[in-house]
């Protein structure tokens, strides 16, 4: 039975896990999948060797904290390498746990594959250089990366994003109304806070302060919190205790209820990216330990922060970074998009050009057979 071992370690690299893992047991249901992962790559059929929720973090100080169990999860995996000898280790993203694991599986003899390769593209463009060297094959969701990482050296491979596969609703509009008891006639607010502990207890005070007083603009609004896997209930609902008006919790069904948002207010990130695959208008917050966004400033060159802006290279969507993401910015750039359907219009176009950019559906099928193929 061939076998193979799949890396995620955080929740977006834990989706992209369970689709291609999906993929690959569709092209070949009698292949072994192991590996590091959480709840999705669990349902997907992965046998979970290892967690990762001791390791996810966000930024170069929170980082440090994780260094300790990070090696030792290194450790362990390795050891787990060499007793099995997979045929085949794949990693997604999660760049200075898994390129120094690439390292050991090259040492083995294990061949590997770096699927979500890091953004070498916006700083510390010598990855790349180590990657081509210890990875047999980079499979690149972005065509601009593609091009870094072939003058780099590496084998790559780029079939489009894999987001185009999963992130659609899954009933029609009525009917996710209906599920979540919302009134069809009223605007619909969605707030996605991260899917980090840290994220929440930076951005969800401020968001929740602003989404209080566009309700108080802007009446007909109805707030919903779309949460990510890795956030329970109990990591939000402290912060409801002190507002005035009542919001639905929402999770396992981000695109159903996102798709039907006529506005975001959205943690940087992965779920940026989602919203943009569905052309939802969004105002993007980010905030970080200041020494880690001082830091992060020094070493990253380029001009944006959300992925929608990046890949557009111009603000499609407003961003507000460190002391801008303020209540009072959000409730003006969000205003922004309620009062003029004009802005609302030409960011849902704009956010469809973005969409373009990302290339066609199937690459998620397409990495699977490739994998297959190795």
């Amino acid at each position: 039975m061939k076998h193979i071992m799949l890396i995620a370690g955080e929740a977006s690299s834990d989706l992209h896990g369970a689709c291609i893992s999906r993929e690959l047991f569709a092209l070949s249901p009698d292949i072994r999948i192991t590996g590091m992962g959480g709840q999705a790559m669990t349902e997907a059929g992965v046998e979970i060797v290892f967690g990762f929720s001791d390791l996810s973090a966000i930024g170069i100080i929170e980082v440090l904290g994780k260094i300790p169990s990070g090696f030792k999860r290194l450790a362990e995996i390795a050891l787990y390498l060499k007793e099995n000898k997979p045929d085949i280790l794949v990693v997604i993203d999660f760049p200075e746990f898994n390129i120094r694991l690439g390292k050991i599986a090259s040492k083995m003899g294990i061949p590997a594959v770096y699927y979500f390769p890091p953004t070498v593209w916006a700083w510390r463009k010598k990855r790349a250089n180590t990657i081509a060297r210890y990875f047999k094959k980079v499979i690149c969701v972005f065509p601009f990366e593609a091009e870094v990482f072939k003058k780099a050296g590496a084998d790559v491979a780029f079939f489009g994003h894999p987001l185009l596969d999963v992130v659609k609703p899954s009933i029609i509009m009525k009917d996710i109304h209906r599920d979540f008891n919302l009134d069809p006639s009223r605007r619909i607010l969605g707030i996605l806070p991260g899917s980090r502990k840290g994220e929440i207890k930076r951005l969800l005070p401020i968001m929740l302060e602003a989404t209080d007083k566009l309700l108080k603009k802007f009446p007909d609004i109805q707030p919903v919190m779309i949460l990510a896997p890795t956030i329970e209930d109990r990591d939000v609902l402290p912060y409801l205790e002190s507002v005035s008006f009542k919001m639905a919790l929402v999770r396992n069904r981000t695109y159903d209820v996102l798709s039907i948002c006529q506005l975001a207010l959205i943690s940087s990130g992965t779920a940026t990216l989602e919203a943009a695959c569905l052309c939802v208008p969004m105002v993007i917050l980010y905030k970080l330990n200041w020494l880690t966004y001082l830091l992060g400033r020094l070493l990253i060159r380029i001009p944006f922060i959300g992925l929608p802006n990046i890949i557009a290279n111009t603000e499609v969507v407003p961003e507000l970074v460190q002391t801008e993401a303020n209540v009072w910015n959000v409730v003006k750039k969000a205003s922004l998009f309620m009062e003029n359907d004009h802005i609302w219009t030409k960011a849902r176009d704009d956010l469809s050009e973005v969409r373009k950019q990302l290339g066609c559906c199937g690459a998620t099928k397409k990495a699977a057979e490739l994998i297959l193929k190795m």
